[in-house]
């Protein structure tokens, strides 16, 4: 049964839906819909240009520009739209905490083995009076069912809630359009999502995403874009209305420069300030995507500066330390263009630094602030941009026209494995070897996933994933438990109308 006011608002938006929802015939092109591309969350805003480069079958529900207007024949969008996606995912988890022996360390405790459902039904609302105003509204519900691991009472007092969000404002914005001029002022709540999602992104894999109530200038003429955003990150509440997080300041500026000699290249400066965690940062970096003929490259780096408290070491948490840290992805790849499945094979290497002294006055773990990590660093979501070396390759191809499959291959080492630790792909501790003699080789991850558009409003997408659980996972394991591998299979259907 519906309750308080978030039901009201639910009930009338579904309303509005059934009443405006336009048949079969009248349906045109909307800014939200399946894109394939593995970083395209906010493609129509030229957030990710380099898509003829990336990795498909990450489904996002983003904007986009749809199907169903040919070629040539542009129509002009219409003042109220209303849209929607429905995203179903099943899940299966086996040994993801990497210990052999569960029951030794917590008797009577089984192996951490999972299963559940997750459902995430968006619907979108664009009006578009004139050319110089736009709002846009998303609604979203987010539901986990048939977990035995997930606890819903801690997830309703959790920050970090990926599963679940009953009835909220996903997006609420106003986009007014300052003059004559290619400027755009963007108030309201709305993704932030730059690059290749390395750093701020929409978390679009989780099922509840991620959004900002934020402001931004917008900038954009022939080959120059430039983004100045202010905002907090929104944190997620299943029982009440979701509020932003104002203890966690962001402020940026992001700059993208086109058809130059190396490709497209951003330039970036991002601060952050969380008074709690007593850390003040600022994150410089630069990202270079492009291509010759067969042969595509991307190249990201990062400098980080400022203060920063340490995560690890128990009797420095508190201390204010000087942050200095720093990352890098180099990616090359190469696509048999004339041939009949247009196979791509890519190869890449990542860093981010760790800290080497911990009772030093500084702190050189890399933070990877609000990234969208799913693909990046593999499908298991076992490793974050953070105190990581890593290796990998990615082989992709189109075995149909509606149906494209990729296989891909990481390995991991930590940069520091003694006085850091192995962090998630949500940037939280996984293991610390506490400054114990340890190996610093993590393991390696098999992926294998495949997306099939059925339709242009039905897609389906389907992997596994194994981890191989490295020397690491065994030195850092409770005594008499060891290690073990992991495994993750996952179907996912993802309904646009």
């Amino acid at each position: 049964m519906l309750q308080g006011s978030k039901g009201w608002v639910w009930t009338a938006a579904v309303f509005l839906l059934v009443v405006n929802f336009p048949s079969q015939s009248q349906q045109v092109s909307t800014d939200h819909t399946l894109m394939d591309p593995l970083y395209s969350a906010e493609m129509d805003e030229g957030a990710m240009d380099s898509a003829a480069l990336s990795e498909p079958l990450q489904v996002a529900t983003g904007k986009g520009s749809g199907g169903g207007t040919p070629k040539g024949e542009k129509k002009a969008p219409k003042k109220i739209e209303l849209t929607g996606v429905w995203r179903l995912r099943y899940e299966a988890k086996e040994n993801f905490d990497l210990i052999y022996d569960r029951p030794s360390v917590d008797p009577g405790v089984a192996d951490n083995d999972d299963d559940f459902l997750l459902s995430r039904l968006r619907l979108f609302l664009d009006l578009r009076p004139n050319e110089y105003i736009q709002a846009h509204f998303t609604f979203q519900d987010a539901r986990e069912f048939g977990s035995d691991l997930i606890n819903h009472d801690q997830l309703d007092r959790s920050s970090r809630n990926t599963f679940k969000n009953q009835m909220d404002i996903y997006e609420g914005y106003l986009k007014l359009k300052l003059g004559e001029c290619p400027l755009w002022l963007q108030l309201g709540r709305q993704e932030l999502v730059y690059g290749d999602s390395r750093l701020l992104g929409n978390n679009m894999w989780g099922n509840t995403g991620r959004s900002y109530d934020a402001a931004r200038l917008l900038y954009e003429k022939e080959d120059v874009k430039i983004d100045l955003f202010v905002g907090n990150r929104v944190l997620v509440d299943s029982n009440a209305w979701d509020e932003p997080d104002h203890h966690d300041n962001l402020m940026g500026a992001y700059a993208t420069i086109k058809n130059l000699p190396q490709g497209l290249q951003d330039i970036y400066l991002i601060y952050r300030d969380n008074n709690p965690a007593m850390l003040e940062e600022y994150t410089l970096g630069t990202r270079i995507v492009g291509d010759e003929g067969p042969v595509d490259w991307n190249f990201e780096g990062v400098y980080q500066w400022g203060t920063a408290t340490d995560k690890v070491v128990p009797n420095r948490k508190g201390e204010v330390l000087d942050q200095e840290a720093w990352a890098a992805h180099a990616e090359l790849g190469y696509t048999w263009k004339t041939q009949p499945l247009k196979p791509r094979l890519g190869v890449e290497y990542n860093f981010a630094s760790g800290d080497d002294d911990p009772l030093d006055s500084s702190n050189n773990t890399f933070d990877q602030l609000f990234p969208t990590n799913h693909v990046p660093w593999g499908i298991m979501d076992f490793i974050g941009w953070k105190n990581m070396h890593s290796i990998g390759s990615r082989l992709s191809w189109a075995q149909t026209r509606n149906l494209k499959i990729t296989t891909e291959w990481h390995a991991f080492w930590l940069d520091e494995e003694q006085n850091d630790a192995w962090y998630d792909s949500t940037g939280r501790v996984f293991r610390n070897a506490a400054g114990k003699d340890v190996s610093s080789f993590l393991g390696h991850e098999f992926n294998l996933f495949a997306t099939y558009k059925v339709s242009e409003k039905l897609e389906m997408e389907a992997g596994y994933g194994h981890y191989f659980a490295g020397q690491y996972a065994a030195d850092t394991a409770p005594i008499g438990a060891g290690s073990d591998d992991a495994d993750f299979v996952y179907l996912m259907t993802t309904y646009k109308f």
